[in-house]
């Protein structure tokens, strides 16, 4: 069978090779994508049982509300989406469900002290302003999924609680997301808070410090040393009249005498402390 003069499966070849290169190009733009976030958002990593922080990385700050997430010893895990600006949920664990489920099996008989002991789940709705860690980066082909943790907060009955969720961030259907676009959309969710951990340009790790709440510790920068104050100035010589000098020098260190005895060869110059005597133009004596 040919087409257009072609045998069949020359283009059913073409057709394959093609093909596989628009996966291979793919691909490689969903890693480029990847290497950039992960480039500028350091990882966290908490402990086995999730109870703990072990290596803070990147603080961001939420800058949309709407975000589900539940504590840590919770069999289920929110799955945000954030698409078309706006976040929201998409499907929640097993746990999740079988609570909702509750709401009519209780009514129904034989059934309902059943469907008392399915455990409930303790969501809590983030709004803007709170912080959060990153605990995964993981491309998907039709978006981004990263993996959030908190650290330590009080719920309603007092305890200390870490919650865990997931936000996908959803590329448009059809359309190839460039890493720019990809961090457009990141940062019109989150900004880094004060403190965090970043990566420069060249994929090193810059200053990092935990939140409040978590038990891990960041030893703290010693306050520098005050400068030490400059030596006053030496005081200055104290004025002294010697025989000899001039009426000139002693005007020049003392100022005009309140009066003056002009007796020919001698002089004598009056000052209230003092009386200042010349004899041919020179200090003789002082008085």
């Amino acid at each position: 069978m040919t087409l257009k003069g072609k045998p069949m499966f020359q283009h059913k070849n073409l057709m394959a090779l093609l093909f596989g290169f628009c996966v291979a190009s793919y691909a490689q733009d969903l890693a480029t994508v990847e290497q950039k976030l992960t480039s500028e958002y350091t990882l966290t990593q908490t402990t086995g049982a999730q109870d703990d922080i072990v290596t803070a990385g990147t603080v961001v700050v939420l800058k949309k509300g709407n975000l589900m997430m539940v504590p840590v010893s919770s069999t289920s895990l929110f799955h945000n989406t954030y698409k078309d600006g706006k976040l929201g949920q998409g499907a929640v664990g097993i746990a999740d469900k079988a609570q909702k489920a509750t709401k009519f099996l209780k009514f129904v008989p034989g059934v309902g002290s059943m469907a008392e002991a399915v455990p409930t789940v303790s969501t809590r709705a983030f709004v803007p302003g709170e912080k959060l860690y990153i605990t995964k980066i993981e491309m998907k082909e039709d978006g981004v999924v990263f993996g959030l943790f908190t650290d330590a907060k009080k719920d309603q009955a007092g305890n200390d609680v870490h919650y865990k969720a997931d936000l996908k961030f959803q590329f448009p259907k059809g359309f190839t997301v460039t890493p720019e676009q990809a961090d457009k959309m990141v940062s019109d969710v989150f900004k880094v808070g004060d403190g965090a951990e970043t990566k420069d340009g060249n994929g090193q790790q810059q200053q990092s410090q935990p939140g409040a709440g978590s038990k891990s510790t960041v030893a703290k920068a010693e306050a520098a040393p005050a400068p030490i104050p400059a030596p006053p100035p030496p005081p200055a010589d104290p004025k002294k009249i010697s025989l000899g000098q001039t009426p000139t020098q002693v005007t020049d260190m003392f100022g005009q005498p309140t009066k003056i005895i002009d007796l020919g060869v001698k002089k004598i110059y009056s000052y209230p402390d003092m009386k200042v005597i010349f004899r041919n133009g020179k200090v003789a004596d002082i008085q």
